[in-house]
């Protein structure tokens, strides 16, 4: 055990702290970035989106001729086209004006004019070959307050028809509403989708290994419990880290409910789920075993079946179930199971 005088390494409210994994999503960005593609990242709540784009951030900085600017949908005081057209416009020069001034009624030609007029500054700040990626964190918290999807059709085309698309990339996180936003047919079907799951086992191991250097023999009860989601892995953690007493099953889950009752995160994560996927989840959860797709469709209502496929990733997208390639799937994490059905 950790000497309580430490500092403890978990702070499961802070992203990016205590971030391990996911070398391989990152690779894949980093190197799409290179070739000018643009991403969508799709996660459900407190699954490590904004902690990613905090990592991404600093490998994609070290890229030679690329800047990176973010933006926090959360930190808008307005999501209006006019705030997301100034914003991008920051992202993109560092620079705050002249974007406080574009006019309601032609938000996205007045930037592209001011975008190009800061074209030969940016030229000889950055070299003629210069190119910025754009990093938002909760893209798809626009779609629920923007009155239409202008703004996400005029997005599409300065990424992939304006002339700064070859020198635009953008990396956008979102949860369920982001599966809207980049299916067949809709505004942004030009991003590439990634989808950020839970911590492997390994991954899991990795996390506790900063606390417990010498690695612990709970981890995957640990694990198990949590189903390697992040926040509730790095939460129970930062309960646990520090206190003297034997770490047991019976200390796990204490500390596990001690961080809902701290943050009753389970209700907002519920709220996310469509009443059909409520219906599919307890099918996984009345066996404890892998479920095929063929064996979860049948026990799904009829009325539900023709949108299966969408409440099957709907789930998996909140980490509360486990979906393999070949369609089988089976619950994740039983500090969830329990609650639910409780």
């Amino acid at each position: 055990m950790a000497p309580a005088t430490e500092l403890n390494p978990y702070n499961a409210t802070r992203p990016g702290n205590a971030f391990v994994g996911r070398e391989t999503l990152l690779s894949t960005l980093t190197h799409g970035l290179t070739q000018g593609n643009s991403y969508a990242v799709v996660g459900g709540r407190s699954i490590g989106k904004s902690s990613l784009l905090q990592v991404l951030q600093r490998q994609a900085s070290a890229l030679p001729g690329l800047h990176v600017g973010q933006l926090d949908m959360q930190s808008l005081d307005a999501v209006t086209p006019v705030r997301l057209w100034a914003k991008l416009g920051e992202a993109i020069t560092g620079q705050a004006e002249p974007w406080r001034v574009l006019p309601s009624d032609r938000a996205f030609e007045t930037f592209l004019d001011q975008l190009q007029h800061h074209s030969a500054p940016l030229a000889q700040a950055r070299g003629a070959d210069w190119a910025a990626c754009l990093l938002v964190d909760e893209l798809d918290m626009a779609a629920r307050v923007l009155p239409d999807d202008t703004f996400f059709q005029n997005l599409r085309h300065f990424l992939m028809a304006s002339p700064f698309a070859s020198r635009i990339r953008l990396v956008a996180t979102g949860a369920s509403g982001m599966t809207d936003l980049i299916a067949v047919g809709s505004s942004l079907n030009c991003l590439r989708r990634q989808d950020l799951g839970c911590l492997t086992p390994e991954e899991s191991a990795t996390l506790v290994r900063l606390g417990w250097p010498k690695g612990a023999s709970w981890v995957d009860e640990l694990s198990a419990l949590t189903g390697g989601h992040p926040y509730l892995l790095q939460g129970a953690l930062e309960e646990l880290w520090g206190h003297t007493e034997p770490i047991t099953t019976a200390r796990l889950h204490t500390a596990a409910q001690s961080l809902l009752r701290r943050f009753p995160v389970f209700a907002n994560w519920l709220a996310h789920l469509t009443p059909a996927a409520r219906t599919l989840f307890r099918v996984y959860i009345r066996q404890d075993t892998w479920l095929s797709r063929d064996h979860a469709l049948a026990h799904t209502p009829q009325a539900e079946r023709s949108a299966f496929d969408d409440t099957q990733r709907l789930l998996a997208i909140h980490g509360v179930i486990t979906l393999q390639g070949n369609g089988q799937a089976r619950w994740n994490g039983s500090l969830f199971r329990d609650w639910f059905l409780g």
